[in-house]
């Protein structure tokens, strides 16, 4: 009897070899297999994927060899049958998948699993990006920037990582342009028409309140719907109403009552952001209190306070030993320079961080939650010396500068997995297809909000 000769598939299960950068694997497999770039970007996001079927033993295994030297972390999977080559995502149905499903936990945890984020890139990788988008807009005016930012958020997204997985950044940079030659057009006729008119200047302002909500639905849903983790893109489904309460009405109020409402306006910005996101088909929720957000405010003073208290009696003291000793006010001076520069960083730090880290623990995916503890100190230490090296360098450490605060972040924060996260995945990616999800991409324009 004669006997089946047995093949090999050549199977890519979402790792790459360690030492290998996501962008650096998608230019090999670009180049090697002829394949769209944002092709390449995708296959190495995808969990599973089957680049070769039903080779022989020997052709198997130099295929092996040449995957892995271009950074991919590939396997081989015996077959008695021959199929069709292929290069695609595997779906998980058919031969392979009930076994891999089997394999998948059913049930839920009792308890969560802490799955932290990390940051891969580095500054100096990030410097030759950075530095080529900036000659490249100059040399083309600025329309090259719209190309510079998908090339910016396309690294620092595939350098993002969860559970050993990047995000994916997929927009067209077209769309961007188009969005941003319409902004310009828009502050140009509203330049010459205001110095013909200055009652002009005030219609701007009405209209610009008006349709500032649109832009924002707009810009949020673009960005949402070209960013994914895993072959699955993000969403967002919030109304213009809503922003405008939002992002005009609540601020308005705010500003109105002297910062009472304040806090009122930030936690429905983060409400309708959250509340109107989702990943695939399934929604993000909302689980703060208003009470939170005052807290959080009222959690400024007492150091606001001790710190404005600290500064006058020094600045007192100082003040009198200049009288009686018939000094200069240089010191004096720089001691008020030197206070608010660090008051204004104290500032901005302590809301960057409260801010965050309220965001991401009030937001819930399912049943699976989200964790952030960035520290005021170290975050402001990291933004003083930023700033520091930034000016000595005349702007040159910009990019370790993004890359620093990107690290920083990601360390500090973590997905609360509620069981299984490739349970979860693996039935999002059945909701998704299921429901007819378009690989295109979504017809709508940036505008820089």
């Amino acid at each position: 009897m004669q006997m089946n000769q047995i093949r090999f598939d050549v199977v890519f299960q979402g790792r790459l070899m360690d030492g290998h950068k996501p962008e650096e694997v998608a230019d090999s497999l670009s180049r090697m297999f002829g394949l769209p770039l944002r092709t390449a970007e995708n296959l190495i996001q995808s969990p599973r994927a089957v680049l070769k079927r039903g080779l022989s033993e020997e052709a198997a295994a130099e295929y092996v060899n040449a995957l892995r030297k271009a950074g991919l972390e590939v396997l081989l999977e015996p077959v008695m049958e021959s199929q069709k080559e292929v290069l695609q995502p595997d779906a998980g149905s058919g031969g392979g998948g009930g076994a891999e499903e089997a394999a998948e936990p059913d049930g839920k945890s009792g308890s969560l699993k802490r799955l932290p984020f990390s940051f891969h890139g580095s500054g100096s990788e990030y410097f030759r990006i950075w530095i080529v988008n900036l000659l490249l807009t100059i040399v083309t005016l600025g329309i090259y920037s719209a190309w510079a930012k998908v090339r910016r958020k396309r690294y620092f997204y595939m350098n993002t990582r969860l559970d050993g997985r990047g995000f994916a950044y997929l927009a067209d940079p077209v769309k961007i342009l188009i969005g941003r030659i319409v902004v310009v057009a828009i502050f140009a006729v509203y330049s010459v028409t205001s110095s013909l008119n200055p009652l002009v200047s005030l219609g701007f302002a009405v209209v610009f309140l008006i349709v500032f909500p649109w832009i924002v639905v707009r810009s949020i849903t673009f960005n949402a719907r070209n960013s994914s983790f895993r072959n699955i893109r993000f969403a967002f489904h919030g109304k213009v109403w809503g922003a405008a309460q939002a992002y005009v009405l609540w601020p308005l109020a705010g500003i109105l009552t002297l910062g009472l409402l304040w806090p009122c306006a930030v936690f429905q910005q983060h409400r309708f952001f959250i509340s109107g996101s989702a990943y695939g088909k399934t929604r993000f929720s909302f689980h703060a209190r208003i009470r939170d957000y005052y807290r959080m405010f009222f959690s400024l003073s007492l150091p606001l306070f001790i710190t404005l208290g600290v500064f006058a009696f020094i600045f007192y003291y100082l003040m009198r030993i200049i009288f009686v000793t018939g000094g200069t006010f240089f010191f004096s001076t720089l001691f008020i320079f030197l206070f608010m520069a660090f008051l204004y960083l104290y500032f901005m730090a302590w809301y960057a961080v409260k801010t965050t880290n309220i965001f991401y623990c009030a937001a819930l995916l399912s049943d699976h939650g989200f964790e952030a503890d960035l520290k005021v100190f170290q975050y402001m230490l990291i933004l003083g010396l930023n700033t520091l090296l930034t000016v000595l360098t005349l702007g040159f450490f910009h990019p370790w500068a993004k890359v620093r605060v990107a690290r920083y972040k990601a360390d500090h924060m973590a997905f609360l997995a509620a069981g299984s996260l490739e349970h979860f995945l693996a039935n999002e990616e059945k909701r998704v297809a299921s429901l007819g999800e378009e690989a295109a991409d979504f017809m709508g324009f940036d505008f820089g909000v």
